[in-house]
């Protein structure tokens, strides 16, 4: 797994550029297929060639049974109508961010013309989002503690539009995000009051921290919660200065709006995705860089493990 580290888009297509049975050797020796695998009448079985038909296939060694088995069955391949190099190909986009679907297509473009359809390419990015939910399921978000600060706001994705059309129903945000660090949270809301937001705090926001907010009234209970935070609140139409650096604080509303362009810009106001979306951003914002790629096959490789 660690040739993954460093994975940038050149040795991306050396990889994808290797004969099939190359780049199934290299899938077994990173640990994204299995090398091994046991047959139900424990015998050791091994990858042979379908023949003139093609592809391949685990097989049992023992001449008496010959029981068969998909070569990606368990794996995250399996079932999969893409050929793995594909979507070893689509998973380095993802993990970029940058590519549009038909930049995607066009760079995908196979040797007879024919490119990958706009609904695989959707597909393949919800199973990678299906992995950034497993991962927070398994490692909560928690951010601050002792001698952190967190920032935390609030914003809405659709406000109302009068004259023109339905009403769109208000589509709020809410979340913080740690001083100096990636670390942050988002949570989609239907009511901003105190009711929703202080119970939000106490399960994202360690105790102890120094929690920076507006002056809006629905923060004014922080400093009553029973474990110890500490609360500061400034108004946010004005210039916000920290008094060590003397720049202007700001974190937490520019998150937001980031967050909020790549909304836009990938999924409109499609209420549904929202919280993928959200656990999408929230993922590359802590594993985007020079090793996206290995903690993304990294985690794939522990919900599927090569056995």
């Amino acid at each position: 797994m660690e040739q993954l580290r460093g994975m940038n888009a050149r040795k991306m297509y050396e990889k994808v550029s290797l004969s099939d049975e190359d780049f199934m050797a290299w899938m077994q020796e990173v640990g994204l297929i299995s090398i091994n695998k046991k047959c139900s009448c424990g015998g050791a079985m091994a990858i042979k060639s379908k023949g003139s038909a093609g592809g391949r296939r685990w097989v049992c060694r023992n001449s008496w049974c010959q029981k068969k088995k998909g070569v990606f069955k368990g794996s995250f391949f399996e079932n999969a109508k893409l050929a793995p190099k594909e979507i070893f190909q689509l998973s380095y986009y993802w993990c970029r961010g940058t590519h549009t679907l038909s930049e995607i297509q066009f760079d995908m473009r196979r040797k007879d013309g024919s490119t990958i359809g706009a609904e695989a390419v959707v597909d393949w990015n919800n199973y990678f989002r299906d992995i950034c939910a497993e991962f927070f399921i398994k490692s909560p978000i928690r951010i601050g503690g002792e001698g952190k600060v967190v920032e935390i706001d609030e914003a809405v994705l659709t406000r109302r539009k009068y004259k023109r059309g339905d009403q769109l129903k208000e589509q709020w945000i809410y979340g913080g995000i740690e001083r100096g660090s990636a670390r942050c949270f988002l949570v989609p809301v239907e009511n901003p009051s105190a009711a929703t937001l202080l119970p939000i705090i106490k399960e994202h926001i360690l105790p102890g921290s120094t929690v920076m907010s507006d002056l809006w009234a629905a923060y004014n209970g922080i400093h009553n919660l029973p474990d110890g935070y500490r609360h500061l609140a400034a108004n946010h139409s004005i210039r916000f200065v920290d008094p060590d650096s003397g720049t202007r604080i700001n974190t937490a509303e520019s998150t937001w709006q980031k967050f909020k362009r790549s909304h836009k810009c990938r999924c409109g106001t499609q209420r549904t995705m929202l919280l993928s979306y959200i656990e999408q951003f929230q993922w590359r914002r802590l594993f985007a860089g020079d090793d996206a790629m290995y903690y993304l096959w990294s985690q794939i490789s522990s919900l599927y493990p090569a056995e």
